[in-house]
């Protein structure tokens, strides 16, 4: 099991510092956002130490996949190209990616098509589009669904998949949150077993964004479901910010005290 972490649970510090503390937290990895990796000083603290960057995340807003203009839509497939070639140069294996936060931002055609069957359609023509033109990095954008306060769309891990299935490329696949799927009311084991193979990415946080551990979610039924399906991607926190190092050492001791204890088969 490899665990790598979020660097804003971290706060507002400098880099090698955020560096040196998901290493003392007991971390394999870090996630860096985009306008991190984009600093010009980044890529020289990331040479200086041999931590590794796990992931991006890509912060793709507006434009995003599904804005209202072709030409908006064009400039973010560019956006998305620009930020996978960065995150392959610096060996992130995934690029994290929202089709679109909030309201839509176009307008169905009722009765004859309505809004999400639009967004749907125009979503995978984009996402094929794009898998084309990363189709020789070492990368894969992992799709993630949120919560409904957070996007109208794509809010259901399973659909991620068929979207994904429809658009028929392994650099593009799904991605499981245990907090939206907890918000949502979603069977979390369930979901990963529904993913199976197609599984490219799992963040970790108990309910209301605190660390595992700290609230109602059991990650011993979760992890079970990792292992049955023998998953061997990224498991990355992404929760509230932590100002005692202490705290979140505690917490990935008990992911992956959770873990052994699912290995040696104590959890069903």
């Amino acid at each position: 099991m490899r665990l790598s972490c979020a660097e804003q649970i971290l706060g507002d510090r400098p880099l090698a510092e955020k560096l040196r503390l998901v290493r003392d937290a007991g971390f394999d990895g870090i996630d860096l956002r985009w306008n991190t990796l984009a600093a010009p000083s980044t890529r020289s603290v990331l040479a200086e130490d041999d931590l590794p960057v796990a992931a991006i995340y890509s912060q793709l807003r507006d434009p995003c996949l599904l804005s209202r203009t072709a030409g908006e839509r064009a400039a973010a497939i560019d956006c998305v190209v620009e930020r996978a070639k960065a995150a392959a140069e610096i060996g992130a294996a995934r690029l994290v990616m929202v089709p679109i936060f909030g309201p839509p931002r176009l307008r169905g055609f009722d009765p004859l098509i309505g809004i999400m069957e639009l967004e749907t359609a125009l979503l995978v023509a984009m996402l094929g589009e794009l898998a084309e033109r990363i189709d020789g990095l070492p990368l894969t954008i992992a799709l993630e669904s949120l919560n409904p306060a957070e996007t109208h769309f794509l809010t259901d891990p399973a659909r991620a998949a068929l979207v994904c299935d429809a658009v028929g490329s392994p650099r593009i696949a799904p991605m499981v949150d245990t907090y939206h799927c907890h918000r949502n009311g979603q069977d979390t084991p369930a979901q990963i077993s529904e993913l199976g193979d197609r599984l490219s990415l799992v963040h970790l946080s108990d309910s209301d964004r605190r660390l595992p551990g700290e609230g109602s979610i059991d990650f011993g039924p979760l992890l079970a479901a990792l292992l049955r399906q023998s998953y061997s991607g990224w498991l990355g926190f992404e929760t509230r910010p932590v100002q005692d190092l202490e705290t979140l050492r505690r917490s990935v001791q008990h992911v992956r005290s959770e873990w052994t204890r699912v290995v040696n088969g104590d959890e069903v």
